[in-house]
Order: structure tokens, then sequence, then C-alpha cells
């Protein structure tokens, strides 16, 4: 995964160059944004940019910069383009026969599908085994949610100050009046969950971010970027004036929710202090895989998405009882 290829991707036109988000000079964090165009045949999105948003977030400016590029050639390579096969044929699945599916099921602004179909389950990666295993990584932090949103009592409370490669977000949050909560689960048979949550001392204006990972640490360090980069993008909305009815009914109502006008539900609520859970052993995609079969049932299926133009492997893993 280099510089080169988000280079090519921003040549071709795919993507926009790199823009960075406004921070406090002494943030410990850079943020960049990037707008995906749209392919041959795909629905732009509801948002008055008409344009997907890819973000990225890093140590500093160029690697954020970086990061929203790959996260952007993700996104510009799910969309649908009429220029392809109607049908997808699917390089792996845990049933181990080829799973084939039409591609307006799977891809972004199909014109048959609307704006249905959504990008969980998809990832980037420097090779393809590494992009499968990321996705997979999706699908598990979203079947946590679910599972930990009615079983807070399976969530534990951890000090952030016992994640190492948060100590300098930790306390720039602190000096900025704002308070990091963490929240982990272990799966036992495939990796860590963990929920971020970043609010004013009082615990209002809250935002929540969520990552999995084989380490505790990495998906701490997931959680909380995401969190903050929400945090940063209310922000800057309220900067320059809020216009409700310009949103989309979902990005509105997060903004009520922010500022109290609607109830917000965060994972963690009700759960007790424990210990950092220890790390799980790194799997390949397909232990992974089996993996996730054993926690919720159905069969996955992994589809590549890669714009070969560009080079950046792109994989959607499906659970197949979504399908």
């Amino acid at each position: 995964m280099s510089k080169a290829i988000v280079e090519t991707a921003e040549k071709m036109g795919c993507i926009t160059s790199a823009s960075l988000s406004k921070m406090p000079s002494d943030a410990p964090l850079a943020v960049s944004v990037r707008l995906i165009n749209t392919r041959n045949g795909s629905l732009p999105p509801a948002n008055p940019m008409g344009r997907r948003v890819a973000t990225g977030v890093g140590a500093t400016p160029e690697q954020a910069a970086l990061l929203s590029g790959f996260e952007a050639i993700e996104r510009y390579s799910l969309q649908f383009d009429n220029r392809l096969t109607d049908r997808m044929h699917s390089f792996w699945s845990s049933k181990g026969m080829p799973v084939i599916r039409g591609r307006a099921e799977l891809a972004l602004g199909a014109p048959e599908a609307g704006l249905t179909v959504s990008s969980k389950g998809a990832a980037a990666g420097p090779d393809r085994d590494g992009a499968a295993r990321s996705a997979i990584f999706e699908l598990f932090e979203h079947a946590c949610v679910d599972r930990l949103m009615t079983r807070p009592g399976e969530l534990v409370e951890i000090d952030p100050n016992e994640i190492g490669e948060l100590g300098a977000v930790n306390a720039w949050l602190d000096g900025q009046l704002r308070r990091l909560r963490l929240f982990a689960w272990r799966n036992p048979k495939a990796g860590v969950f963990v929920a971020a949550r970043c609010s004013d001392v009082t615990g209002h204006r809250a935002t929540q971010g969520t990552a999995f990972s084989f380490s505790s640490g990495q998906a701490a360090v997931g959680a909380t970027h995401e969190a903050v980069t929400y945090w940063r993008n209310m922000v800057s909305l309220e900067d320059r004036g809020i216009d409700l009815a310009s949103l989309e009914q979902a990005d509105a109502d997060a903004i009520r929710a922010y500022r109290g006008a609607l109830p917000q539900a965060f994972l963690g609520d009700g759960s007790s202090a424990g210990s950092v859970p220890t790390d799980h052993p790194e799997r390949d995609f397909k232990d992974l895989a089996r993996a996730y079969s054993d926690c919720w049932g159905g069969s996955l299926a992994l589809f590549d998405f890669t714009v070969p133009e560009i080079g950046l492997p792109v994989v959607k893993a499906v659970h197949m009882s979504e399908l």
C-alpha cells in the first residue's frame, strides 16, 4: 500500500486530493478528507456534495492523507459500474464453492438497489489476503455492536491510560476538557472489540467509535480515532452553522442527538470496570471467516472489488444470511 497507488487514483480522476480538517495546533492527530467521484452508472449519495466521502486519521498530515487515499480508493472500487459484468463470483466462501451474486446486490449506488447497499464488510489491504482479513474484521465489528447494545454486561470499562498507544491523544483530550472512555469485549474465537466514547467532562456532547482487531491496543486506537474525528466533525459543523434541512435524515438526527435534541444510545452503559483484554493470536482470513460463522451462524463469501488500473486490493465480505 504505497503513496504511488493513491497518486494513480488521483490522476485517473477517481478521487480528489486530500484536504486537512481543521484541528487545534497542539493536536497529536491529523485528519484528512477526500471526495470520491462516481463510476459509470453509479447513483451518487444523497448528500449536498453528491459524492461519497473518505477520511483518514494519522499522527502526521502525510500519514492522514495516505490513509484517506486508501479509504477513498476502497469506496471508489465498491461503486457500481455498468461497464462491468452483471454477476460477481466469490473468490472464496466458507461453503467451499463459489457464490454467485448480482453486482447490484453488492456494489454501492446500483440503480436497481437504489442507495440501500452499504460498505459494511469491505476493506482495502496490502494484498488480497490482508484485505479479506480486514473485511472480516469489519463484519465482526458490526456484529459486536448489535450484540453488545443489548448485552452491556459483557463489556468491561478499561482505563485509557493502560493503552500505551493512546498516551498522547488521551493527554491532549484532557487538555481540551474532553473525556475518553473505553469499553472492551474479547471474543474468544477471534479478537477484541473496543468502543470509545469521547465527551465533555460531564458526559454530554458525546461521540462514539468502534473497532475490532486481534490486538486490544489496535482496536482501542481505531475506535478512539473514529470517536475523536466524529467530535471534530461536529465542531466544524457548529463553526459553519447547521442547516438541518440540507442534510440527509441520518446526519440530521446525529446532530440532533449530539446537541441533546434526541436521545443517544451508547455501548458500555451499565458495564463494570475491568482489565485490558489479552490480545488474540493472529489468524489467516480463512480461519477468521470460520470463526465468524462459529460465532454468528451462516457462512461467509468474499468478493474481489479491486480496480486493476489502480491496483489496491479491495474485498467485500458478505454474511450469506444477509443476501
